[in-house]
């Protein structure tokens, strides 16, 4: 499936998909990031360290890439969701749907790195230098 097919699936195909690979791409950074840690006793933003993790994380990157079908099958079958989200969103805004879309965009961008970084941080990721 390409960007113009997922364009005739409308708003709610793109925000589903992105969240489907927000959760898969984050799943897959904070174990890389807490196993890192886990093995150096280091976090990945220590001086010299981001190189060593960039290799660590690469696997999984690879990995994830086989899983994408997966990704696009369960954001066909949210999408009807998400596009009922976004709409409803607009309504409750009294908003053209288009900027519900952005808003939905920016708060579900702002929702993963928090929940990402919040558990990272929960998990000992970040330890003391």
């Amino acid at each position: 499936m390409d960007k113009e097919q997922m364009k005739a699936l409308g708003m709610g195909a793109f925000a589903s998909y992105g969240f489907i690979s927000n959760l898969n791409y984050g799943t897959a950074l904070g174990a890389a990031w807490i196993a890192f840690v886990k093995k150096y006793g280091v976090a990945p933003t220590a001086p010299g360290q981001w190189k060593v993790f960039l290799a660590f994380y690469a696997g999984l990157w690879t990995l994830q890439n086989f899983a994408r079908p997966l990704r696009i099958s369960l954001a066909l079958a949210l999408a009807p969701a998400f596009d009922k989200a976004i709409t409803g969103l607009g309504e409750r805004l009294g908003i053209d749907k288009k900027w519900a879309f952005g808003i939905f965009l920016v708060c579900m961008g702002a929702v993963t790195t928090v929940t990402l970084f919040g558990t990272i941080y929960l998990l000992g990721g970040f330890p003391p230098s």
